[in-house]
């Protein structure tokens, strides 16, 4: 079975100057030959013209599971890693993104990774979705900078944490909402998994956004 997408993203197209979608249509065609039939392969090409138009960097999507899906991706310069759990998708508020930016100083690269918890918006799907920033993500990491962190902070370790959301709380929520809107809208095309559209997720006295662990490793 066709259970994964990888390196799907944004290409140069040097003959003619233009930016080109690697929507790997060679490879959907190939497959199609060998397994006539399939519903994957059918189904693949739909889901990846659908990344490409939304312009992300995506490293890979595994649905190798019938009950999870994981997602890594970049918009940006920044790194999204993500797993859906049928079992407990419709029964929990929140789901657990980590997100990751290089930072470059000097000779250095320290990669700046945060465990944040999301609520859930509620399943909306969309044929088309237009590019865009994440302005209250990148808003964050900027303070991570700024905090100079060694090596990692729990959110019960340091009241430093509670800072890296002040006043930005709307703008992320907004930015992963949209993030949601895209994952939500390519799984429905990936026609494996169920989406109950429109369902709001149960409500719960948590913020909507909420900052777990903040990790700081040196790369090399």
């Amino acid at each position: 079975m066709f259970n994964k997408i990888a390196n799907i993203g944004i290409l140069k197209d040097n003959s003619s100057g233009r930016a080109g979608y690697l929507v790997a249509e060679k490879s959907v065609a190939r497959r199609r030959k060998k397994e006539k039939g399939n519903k994957d392969s059918i189904t693949f090409s739909p889901a990846a013209l659908f990344l490409t138009e939304v312009k992300w960097g995506l490293s890979g999507v595994d649905y190798s599971s019938e009950s999870q899906i994981k997602f890594d991706f970049n918009i940006e310069e920044i790194n999204f890693k993500l797993t859906l759990d049928f079992n407990e998708f419709y029964k929990t508020s929140h789901q657990v993104v980590w997100v990751s930016k290089d930072i470059f100083r000097k000779e250095t690269r320290k990669r700046h990774s945060l465990k944040i918890l999301v609520r859930k918006p509620s399943i909306r799907l969309f044929e088309k979705f237009p590019p865009f920033p994440v302005p209250g993500i990148a808003s964050v990491f900027r303070r991570v900078e700024k905090m100079n962190i060694k090596s990692e902070f729990y959110k019960y370790e340091s009241l430093a944490l509670h800072s890296l959301l002040d006043g930005l709380e709307y703008e992320i929520y907004e930015d992963f909402k949209k993030i949601f809107f895209v994952i939500y809208s390519f799984i429905d095309k990936l026609d494996k998994y169920d989406l109950n559209h429109m369902y709001v997720f149960p409500n719960n006295n948590m913020d909507n956004i909420l900052i777990e662990k903040v990790l700081v490793k040196d790369e090399h």
